[in-house]
């Protein structure tokens, strides 16, 4: 397999940072402006299942933390998320009848939601 194959195989939902155009609204902020600074369109937070890749992922926190000259800024996205950004994932686990449980499920299905990580 050929590296830019295998890295397209890193990815993840974008549904865990769909917070970050907000984030950036509420610096100050133009999303779509900072966003095409780092080649992602404002169309790819339509929808939470839409994919990035790790690399672009860390690359756009990394910009935005730096146009805002917060260097918290994953942090403020993180606190808009809950269960809900994991998806399917997320449900199993909210719905689950104890919490051993749903830290089962999160472990055991979280390849739906990420790909090219491993949760233990």
């Amino acid at each position: 397999m050929k590296n830019h194959q295998k890295a397209s195989l890193n990815t993840l939902r974008i549904g865990a940072t769909m917070g970050v155009p907000d984030v950036l609204r509420s610096l100050g902020r133009d999303p779509a402006a900072v966003l095409a600074e780092v080649g992602i369109g404002l169309d790819l937070f339509d929808n939470p299942n839409n994919l990035i890749s790790f690399a672009a992922r860390g690359q756009m926190l990394a910009h935005c933390a730096n146009r805002t000259r917060c260097p918290h800024f994953g942090l403020l996205v993180g606190e808009r998320g809950g269960l809900s950004s994991f998806g399917l994932v997320g449900l199993l686990a909210k719905y689950s009848p104890n919490v051993g449980e749903a830290l089962y499920r999160l472990v055991r299905f979280m390849h739906l939601h990420v790909r090219g990580a491993t949760t233990s």
